[in-house]
């Protein structure tokens, strides 16, 4: 191997980025396909039925986005008819949420997606790989940006 390639530690954002950027596609194109939704309006739509009524700042920290992206999402999924949303009784300035009928009906209809996608992965890495690599991920998702290294 020469310097300019690297080690495998040195790839190893690039390698999580490129896999993150096709797993994006291939989720978005079946998404799409089975429910007519993107991957990530299912990501916010499975964040708001875990939850129950969550406030928009809740599924924002869930989903580790900020809470003008939660808030583009919102009037996105809103639009499409698949949530509503009411003044939360105990803070005027924050909006609870929750599925519509057509946003469970979305989810349902790519329920089969999630699952294949899961199973797919599973396969590729090894049964045994699953749990180690989820506990990985979520170490990594847990990450802050403090200047002296990762913070987990």
């Amino acid at each position: 191997m020469t310097r300019a390639e690297g080690t495998e530690g040195d790839r190893l954002y690039f390698l999580l980025q490129r896999a993150a950027a096709n797993m994006r596609r291939v989720t978005d194109s079946s998404c799409m396909r089975a429910g007519g939704i993107t991957a990530a309006q299912a990501g916010a739509l499975y964040a708001i039925r875990l939850a129950g009524r969550p406030t928009q700042k809740e599924v924002a920290t869930s989903l580790g986005l900020g809470e003008t992206a939660i808030t583009s999402m919102v009037g996105r999924l809103l639009g499409a008819g698949l949530i509503e949303r009411q003044v939360d009784p105990d803070d005027g300035r924050a909006w609870r949420l929750w599925l519509s009928p057509a946003g469970r009906e979305a989810l349902d209809r790519i329920d089969h997606v999630r699952q294949r996608l899961n199973s797919r992965m599973a396969a590729a890495l090894g049964q045994e790989s699953v749990g180690p690599l989820a506990t990985a991920l979520a170490t990594l998702a847990a990450m802050d940006d403090a200047p002296d290294g990762p913070n987990v």
